[in-house]
């Protein structure tokens, strides 16, 4: 039997104002703080876990929130996405929620602007986007276990025979610096071109930090639901320019999304014009 065909709308720049309050009710009600009272829950997950009450499996992806830094002592967090879903519609989704879910948006101030439908080949754009660095190991890894999510920076590290504690190479030392902004920018770039979509012009980290991630584990006959577990990742906060290659390629590549955790708050490439910085 074939899956049914819905009609796909143009994509479009969603705006969710997330009610801060009302998010931290919802965090607690599921569960979401973690095991103990004094820790701290994972923005990210929360947001994808209320995305997936209201909307289900129209929940728009990737999405990002703005001024993250300071997200914390926010009203409303300003949470931007990519859908291919008119508002009335995400909305029409919502009323099925929970009034618990439902209250913790600002649906009077939900709005959402309309991509091009086209990008010119050859068209230069400056692009953020967050992104947590990693790559998943293959078989035949070395030093660390086949399947196993690795910050690229470290795999970098592994690869020059250096450490954490020693990126940089004393008197003598034949080993090649390893330089995280630089190993960030590669894996980028890597992202970004494969496929030929787009060529990455310039690059370069606004920001570089480590976080605990929320995951849910595998549920037992023991347990009545899933547990949830941290997991410490990188997040890079960057920022380039960029030239289409492939007009319908990159076009998917928006929609997609640049990297892994893409449903979890990573890898949303926010456009604009190529001379703004960070």
């Amino acid at each position: 039997m074939n899956a049914p065909s819905f009609p796909v709308d143009p994509l479009h720049v969603l705006y969710l104002p997330v009610q801060s309050r009302a998010l931290a009710a919802f965090a607690h009600a599921q569960r979401l703080g973690g095991r103990r009272e004094s820790a701290e829950p994972d923005p990210g997950y929360v947001l994808h876990a209320l995305l997936a009450a209201l909307f289900g499996d129209l929940a728009p992806r990737p999405f990002t929130v703005q001024r993250a830094d300071c997200a914390a002592t926010l009203p409303l967090l300003p949470l931007l996405a990519y859908t291919c879903r008119p508002v009335p519609d995400l909305m029409a989704r919502a009323m099925d929620a929970s009034e618990l879910a439902r209250d913790c948006i600002a649906w009077s101030q939900v709005s959402a602007k309309p991509m091009p439908t086209r990008f010119p080949r050859g068209q230069r754009l400056g692009f953020s986007v967050t992104v947590c660095p990693v790559r998943r190991l293959g078989r035949g890894a070395d030093l660390r276990a086949p399947g196993s999510e690795v910050d690229a920076y470290l795999l970098a590290l592994d690869a020059a025979g250096r450490t954490a504690e020693s990126p940089r190479p004393c008197l003598g030392d034949p080993r090649p610096e390893v330089d995280r902004a630089t190993v960030y920018q590669d894996w980028l770039r890597e992202q970004m071109e494969q496929n030929g979509t787009v060529r990455v012009l310039q690059t370069r980290v606004c920001a570089v930090r480590r976080t605990l991630l929320f995951r849910r584990g595998l549920a037992t006959p023991e347990m009545s639901e899933r547990p949830v577990h941290r997991i410490a990742r990188p997040v890079a906060e960057m920022a380039g320019t960029l030239e289409v290659a492939d007009p319908e390629g990159f076009a998917k590549l928006i929609a997609r999304g640049v990297g892994r955790h893409r449903a979890f708050g990573f890898g949303m490439l926010l456009l604009h014009p190529p001379e703004r910085r960070c």
